[in-house]
């Protein structure tokens, strides 16, 4: 590759179209990087240089990209020295190699066995940028898409998230942009309090370091969120120690960060349930499905150990109280009276099967009997004929009076 020579990326993994990354060899001397605009083909600040320009003798700079029949690519300076790129010895002969402009931004060398027994994939040798989520460009959204959150793999390739709240314009396009779930407007100002519209997503360890509408000092925590909060165009913010930066949307070059111990605040709108957007989530261990599990568990016992408190004192009640009504039945069917009760098979034996009727009065006859209780006594037994409920309570009336 010469002077102004140019090599683009796909637009995604399976999209072959015209993608936004650039590998360039300037007219200095210099190979970059950069990412462009979209139609308009304009290039963004690099994000990875060769360094082989100088400016003080033209003949130390790069001139030609050479990538050798060997599988070694280098820059040849005017001056005959090499500027090597392939840093490590490579097994020359039993390997194909080829170097690619991925769709995300990441300039790869990768090689290939020749023979059969070996493991038959395309494998990493190298790559620039060491890290691509640390770009930080003027224009443009940076290594992912507008408002996402760029991470590094361990194959030094970047993985793009939305936050919270947001979703990706394009599902295709993982790498892509992402959008609010919800509007933030300022034409919900006069209806309710800010604080009653809008809350915040807490991020940590994530920066976006552009896109600054106003730098707040000094500040805490909380002056910065309402700062925000009472501010119908600001999008997020963010706090580090007294410093207060509020952002407006889109937000730009976003990216995850150990090292950043700062607080990142999304404002979204309440009241809106987003459609399962996980955003950035740490991996649940082991631990805490476990915890989850005992956790469900224990309330599944504790809602049938309630359930059966509940159903055994409702049938403990109905039973008192079904025993009270017969209770009270039977007390209303008993004479109010001293005397021993005895049953219709005692009366029978004592009349001899109501023998000898006496005479006949109201409700029946009047039959002579005798019982045993250690002596013979005779006794009267009115035997009731036809009693309705009205006659019933008039025989119990009378026997009251006897």
């Amino acid at each position: 590759m010469e002077a102004e020579g140019i090599v683009s990326s796909r637009r995604t993994e399976t999209n072959f179209s015209l993608g936004r990354f650039q590998l360039r060899f300037l007219d200095d001397g210099n190979l970059v990087l950069n990412s462009m605009n979209l139609p308009t083909k304009v290039a963004y600040d690099a994000y990875y240089t060769s360094g082989t320009y100088d400016a003080s003798n033209s003949s130390n700079s790069g001139y030609p990209l050479i990538f050798n029949e060997s599988g070694y690519m280098y820059i040849l300076r005017r001056n005959g020295l090499r500027e090597d790129l392939t840093k490590t010895a490579l097994p020359t002969t039993d390997f194909y190699h080829r170097a690619t402009l991925n769709f995300d931004g990441v300039f790869t060398q990768y090689s290939y066995p020749k023979t059969s027994s070996s493991n038959r994939s395309w494998s990493p040798v190298w790559s620039e940028p060491e890290n691509i989520c640390k770009f930080n460009s003027i224009w443009g959204s940076g290594a992912c898409g507008y408002n996402s959150i760029c991470s590094l793999s361990v194959d030094r390739r970047p993985n793009c998230n939305c936050p919270q709240e947001f979703s990706l314009l394009d599902q295709n396009d993982k790498h892509g942009s992402c959008i609010p779930n919800s509007e933030i407007s300022c034409k919900d100002n006069g209806q309710n309090s800010s604080e009653e519209l809008y809350d915040f997503v807490e991020l940590r360890y994530v920066d976006y370091p552009s896109a600054d509408a106003e730098h707040l000092q000094p500040q805490n925590e909380e002056q910065c969120r309402k700062a925000c909060l009472n501010d119908c165009l600001c999008g997020a913010v963010i706090f580090l120690g007294k410093d207060c930066w509020k952002k407006k949307l889109p937000l730009s070059n976003g990216k995850l960060d150990s090292g950043f111990n700062g607080k990142t605040f999304i404002k979204f709108k309440k009241g809106y349930l987003p459609p399962g957007n996980p955003g950035l989530q740490i991996p649940e261990t082991k631990t805490g499905r476990d915890i989850k599990f005992i956790t469900g568990i224990v309330l599944l016992v504790s809602s049938v150990f309630v359930n059966f408190i509940l159903i055994s004192t409702f049938c403990f009640r109905s039973s008192f109280i079904h025993r009270n009504k017969v209770a009270n039945v039977r007390g209303e069917n008993n004479v109010q009276s001293n005397l021993r009760s005895f049953t219709y098979k005692e009366l029978t034996e004592a009349t001899e099967g109501f023998k000898d009727e006496l005479g006949r009065g109201a409700f029946g006859g009047v039959y002579k009997g005798t019982i045993k209780t250690g002596f013979t006594d005779f006794i009267a037994v009115k035997k009731l004929d036809g009693v309705v409920e009205h006659g019933e309570k008039e025989f119990k009336t009378e026997v009251n009076v006897i």
